[in-house]
């Protein structure tokens, strides 16, 4: 077995003494000198989306993949520069892969969540979204997304049914009242619109 190149633990031991701008520069050093070292990339580009630089991320994190597909936290650390630069579609690819490793990471969902509603792939959303009401039920703004998403969906009794759980929840929160009252108006229930207009006054 390969023995780790020592300036791995260099350049990580500065990075917990939150030496970024020096890590970085040395790790930049350690890809000039091993540019086929997947472990060389992974780091710089780890850094740079640390240091909200996340073109730059991306390519060595591509990079670092290219040369050793299913380096985990390459995946982890490209997600994050992608989502960070607005290519939610990269940023989804990412997390499905980590999410078929662990399927009930919460924070992977909740980043899944957000980046499939950003590019309106609201059956992916809607997945995540259930994970985590199956993790932890009295979420208000999770009912709030899986109800958008059931509505994208044309599931409007089940988009109703998670509006009337987040009420539950949260019956001061006027978001879910109207989100419900809306959603029925544009089905021209209207009198069952009023309806709950009129219980959310009560509150």
């Amino acid at each position: 077995m390969a023995r780790p190149d020592p300036a791995m633990g260099r350049i990580l031991a500065m990075r917990r003494a939150g030496q970024i701008q020096q890590a970085c520069a040395a790790a930049k050093q350690w890809v000039s000198r091993k540019p086929k070292n997947p472990n060389a990339h992974a780091i710089l580009g780890s850094l740079y989306a640390q240091m909200n630089r996340p073109v730059e991320a991306i390519r060595h994190l591509k990079h670092a993949l290219k040369l050793k597909p299913g380096l985990s936290p390459a995946h982890h650390d490209l997600a994050r520069a992608a989502s960070m630069a607005g290519q939610h579609a990269l940023a989804a690819s990412q997390l499905r892969r980590l999410i078929d490793k662990a399927p009930q990471d919460v924070q992977l969902h909740r980043a899944m969540a957000a980046s499939s509603l950003a590019i309106e792939d609201y059956a992916s959303a809607l997945t995540s979204l259930q994970t985590l009401l199956d993790q932890s039920p009295a979420e208000y703004q999770v009912l709030i997304k899986l109800a958008e998403c059931q509505r994208e969906l044309s599931n409007e009794t089940a988009a109703a049914e998670a509006y009337e759980q987040a009420i539950t929840l949260q019956p001061d929160r006027p978001e879910a009242w109207l989100e419900l009252a809306a959603m029925h108006e544009e089905s021209n229930a209207l009198s069952e619109a009023g309806r709950v207009l009129e219980r959310a006054a009560e509150h």
